[in-house]
Parts: C-alpha cells; structure tokens; sequence
C-alpha cells in the first residue's frame, strides 16, 4: 500500500504534457477566478481554498508574485498547504506545497528524483534543497528538519505567463 501511494505521488504531483506543462488541474497564466473554478470541479483534490484579501508577502525568489489563493492538498500519504502565487497582472505564475508532516521531507524528495531524476542543483543553506528543470518547468525542493521552517515544493514554468524567458 505504501509503494502504491508514492507511486501516486510520483505520477500526481505534476500533470505535464510535452509541450505545456501546469500544475495539477491549473494552467500557468490563469486567474485566481479561473483557479477557483477549477478547483472547485476537483474538490476531491484541494480543500479550503480561501482568497486572500492582500496577497502573503512575496517570497524572495519570485519577486513581484502574491499568494492570492491557498488550500489544503493531499497526494497518497503527503498532506500539504497550497498557496497560489500571482505576478502582478494576476496571472498565475507559481504554485507553492508546504508539507504537513516534516518527517516525511526525505521520503518526498526522493519520490520527487525518482520522477525527475538527478536535480540538476542540490546545496545546503539551513536545510536541504534540490532543483529540477524540464523542458517546460523548474521544481525547487527546500528541505529543513531541524532549521525550524517548514519543508516546501515550488513549481513554476520556465517561461512567464506571457512567454518570455525567465
């Protein structure tokens, strides 16, 4: 049951076909409305989405982007806070997982090398992180037992919502 429920993970943490690839069942570009609505088609999926009236504060490696929207997400045994992040247009441009159950951190990043393979970048700076990049997407893994902040999986496209580089 347990092999079952990373292979889940595995295959359902990132719907990607070759040429495009998003998060789940959002498109990268989308608004928080368009969000909302397709989250709401899959409930079973995401629980508790909430608009935030401000946005978080903007995380320092995606500069200009708010999190409007956040949830609750589970994929097998992982259960993760969601957070939406929005550029300034309020196009989706970033989706953030932060894990329920830091002692779960090693096994997440290596269920995400099994499906992406070797990251191509892996360091410490109080804690772990690895980073992947596919044709159409980078995924950042930050880990942290014991440096007191939680454990998170950040995915974004390679190119901005209106296709220019990054």
């Amino acid at each position: 049951m347990r092999v079952l429920a990373l292979a889940w993970l595995a295959l359902g943490m990132v719907t990607a076909t070759p040429a495009v690839a998003d998060w789940q069942y959002t498109k990268w570009g989308m608004t928080p409305e368009q969000v909302i609505k397709a989250a709401h088609s899959k409930s079973r999926q995401i629980t508790r989405l909430v608009e935030r009236q401000q946005g978080a504060a903007e995380d320092a490696g995606r500069v200009g982007q708010k999190a409007l929207l956040s949830g609750e997400w589970s994929s097998g045994r992982f259960e993760f806070e969601v957070h939406f992040f929005f550029n300034p247009r309020r196009k989706l441009a970033s989706v953030e997982l932060t894990l329920a159950n830091s002692e779960d951190e090693h096994v997440l990043a290596n269920e995400l090398t099994k499906r992406y393979g070797v990251p191509e970048d892996s360091g410490s700076v109080a804690g772990e992180f690895h980073r992947w990049r596919t044709q159409t997407e980078e995924i950042w893994f930050f880990g942290t037992i014991g440096a007191g902040f939680p454990t998170r999986v950040v995915y974004a496209p390679r190119h901005s919502a209106d296709n220019s580089g990054l």
